[in-house]
């Protein structure tokens, strides 16, 4: 014989992951701080995997990580947080997007930066194990209010 007892009305339990997806700032939390992880093992790693950075002049001629000279970018790297968003990178740091997209710089723009993308995404998509990462906290935390 099986038998079923239900602990509570489904209206209930709809209602709460309703409450939950209009203020979730739990599961944002957290994906916010695996967003800023994500960048800093790019950091450690030297580039998104199956590509490398292109080491960097000062690199090569010290043997030291291509954009971690002195640490201020990779050390300015922060994650955010609300109710409904997160997000992660770097702060008060001008030279962050020549780093992430490259393009000319230098006296006169005479000096190319080649791109090192840091960020997790590409094309503005979320870099795919973030992504899957993403859908995996909200949904749990939507449907059972938990993030992990």
């Amino acid at each position: 014989m099986i038998s079923i007892r239900i602990a509570q009305t489904p209206e209930g339990g709809l209602r709460r992951a309703a409450e939950r997806a209009r203020s979730s700032a739990p599961a944002w939390r957290v994906i916010a701080q695996r967003l800023r992880s994500s960048i800093l093992k790019n950091f450690e790693d030297g580039g998104w995997y199956p590509q490398d950075w292109p080491a960097s002049q000062r690199a090569k001629k010290t043997g030291g990580m291509t954009l971690v000279d002195n640490a201020h970018l990779r050390n300015s790297v922060h994650g955010r947080s609300g109710t409904s968003y997160a997000a992660a990178g770097p702060q008060g740091i001008v030279y962050a997007a020549i780093h992430q997209f490259g393009g000319m710089a230098g006296p006169g723009r005479s000096v190319e930066i080649p791109a090192r993308p840091y960020l997790p995404e590409r094309d503005g998509r979320l870099h795919n194990s973030d992504a899957v990462f993403v859908d995996a906290v909200l949904g749990r935390y939507i449907a059972e209010g938990r993030t992990s």
